[in-house]
């Protein structure tokens, strides 16, 4: 396996994107070990969301983590556990009832970790949008297009770019819930 500084890790103030990479799941996994260990007790699930979490979907290499659990004072019990085993404490982060976590040095950020309630309709919509780009090669082809423009035209603007993909995911999503009602 290459080095994992050679395939995950951004400077937090560009846009990148990189061609899938079959070793993100495994550091993902890896991740996943220290996090349960460090936090296992006080969270209902991890999960690996994110375009690294998706075959053949282009991504920024950075590995994108969501964690459930009971309440948000639960996950303020985290914060000083997080801390310890690398995780920068961002608060919220423009997202209420969200608690976000960073790895990795301001010039390769290597982990974005998501903390929220689980079972919410944030933590479904996470995981719906996840599912849909996984069972469709057709949305993950345009929402592939979408990122390479949007990297493009934002390459120094991470919440233009950001920003740039929230109708599609918005689309998507509704899409996703009507296909899941009429099944």
């Amino acid at each position: 396996m290459k080095e994992k500084e050679e395939i995950i890790g951004l400077d937090r103030k560009i846009v990148k994107l990189s061609k899938f990479c079959p070793e993100w799941i495994t550091l993902y996994r890896n991740e996943e070990k220290i996090l349960e260990k460090a936090i296992g007790s006080l969270v209902i699930d991890i999960q690996h969301i994110g375009s690294t979490s998706i075959p053949w979907l282009c991504a920024k290499p950075i590995i994108d983590i969501l964690i459930g659990v009971d309440s948000m004072k639960t996950a303020d019990k985290t914060i000083k556990i997080m801390e310890k085993i690398g995780y920068q404490f961002k608060g919220e982060a423009g997202i209420p009832g969200r608690y976000f976590f960073v790895k990795g040095k301001e010039d390769k950020r290597t982990h974005h970790l998501h903390m929220i309630v689980y079972n919410t309709e944030r933590w479904k919509n996470y995981l719906l949008f996840r599912e849909r780009l996984h069972r469709s090669k057709a949305v993950r082809e345009e929402y592939c297009k979408l990122k390479i423009k949007s990297a493009e035209k934002y390459q120094y603007n991470r919440e233009a770019y950001t920003e740039s993909k929230s109708e599609f995911i918005q689309k998507t999503l509704k899409d996703a819930k009507n296909v899941k009602q009429s099944s």
